[in-house]
């Protein structure tokens, strides 16, 4: 019977509660501070720079293998003098074949076949001009002569002898350190009237002042 009254006319209103004007303080937390020192604290990232500049490596200077002739060692097949860098022309210490000029003439006669005593009847006085690079190491390349327009059939016999000598040069120095060298030389040579060369007579350097032009490089090997 209650509860029909009840749900009849309602519930009676409950008392609400008053609510203070006046603000709260809130309560204060204490901690310890030696023990918020303990705690670990939380790793930051490092910090990643990016760079809009592109990134600059150096040039690797390229190696180019050298081709050693299988005859003749110590000479250096296929180079161009005038695509070599850093080629000096005069220098404080020439280059030199180790064991003189006299020696070297010598071994070049040697090579050539010539007769060891010079014959001294019908011998003509002749020449030859050439010019090589002699590297760092002594070898040398780019052998060539610069012939007249009426050029000797014999002076190919004396480019081989200079190319299969290749091994008897001290490189040029500058400044202490060897460098790479255009040599021209002139080689004085008796021959008969047939263009026979019979001896190797002198040699002396030319001065360099600068690469000669392709066109003008005659009888390469």
């Amino acid at each position: 019977m209650l509860l029909l009254l009840l749900m009849q006319f309602g519930l009676p209103a409950l008392p609400q509660a008053r609510q203070s004007n006046s603000p709260v303080a809130p309560s204060v937390i204490k901690m310890d501070v030696s023990r918020l020192r303990a705690l670990p604290q939380a790793k930051q990232p490092k910090s990643i720079v990016f760079s809009t500049r592109p990134t600059e490596t150096k040039k690797k200077r390229s190696i180019r293998p050298l081709i050693i002739d299988s005859i003749s060692p110590c000479y250096v097949l296929n180079i161009d003098p005038e695509e070599e860098e850093g080629v000096f022309t005069i220098t404080t210490i020439p280059p030199a074949p180790n064991k003189g000029i006299k020696v070297y003439l010598q071994q070049l006669a040697t090579t050539m076949g010539l007769p060891a005593v010079k014959p001294n009847i019908g011998l003509k006085s002749d020449s030859i001009s050439v010019q090589f690079l002699i590297f760092q190491n002594g070898w040398i390349a780019a052998l060539t002569s610069r012939e007249p327009n009426t050029p000797n059939p014999g002076h190919g016999v004396i480019l081989h002898a200079i190319k299969k000598n290749a091994c008897v040069w001290r490189p040029a120095l500058q400044a202490g350190s060897p460098r790479v060298y255009l040599l021209k030389m002139v080689i004085y040579y008796s021959r008969d009237e047939n263009g026979n060369i019979l001896s190797l007579d002198n040699l002396y350097y030319r001065p360099s002042a600068n690469i000669e032009k392709k066109s003008k490089l005659k009888n390469s090997i």
